[in-house]
């Protein structure tokens, strides 16, 4: 389950994988992903659930994966600020 989490969650900040399951990407980033679907099982799950999430209604195609880890990262810093803030207290 650990592996399934680490590969799903690589493809998931992929930005190439995410412009194809838009119907984005370029034709050989196209033949590649289509490859990659039809070569296992387990890979059409990942691109099953990774469609679930970006055709959830608060996905925003003009927000890059790299801006959403970046805006993540400076919560996490803001957050813990604040926590070792009130433990200093």
């Amino acid at each position: 389950m650990k592996n399934e989490t680490k590969n799903f969650s690589a493809l998931i900040n992929n930005e190439s994988f995410l412009r194809w399951l838009r119907g984005t990407s370029s034709a050989d980033e196209t033949t590649k992903w289509r490859k990659w679907h039809l070569e296992s099982f387990y890979n059409q799950e990942l691109t099953r659930k990774a469609k679930k999430i970006i055709n959830m209604p608060f996905e925003n195609p003009d927000v890059s994966a790299e801006d959403v880890k970046r805006e993540i990262e400076r919560f996490n810093k803001h957050f813990l600020r604040l926590v070792n803030d009130k433990g200093s207290e």
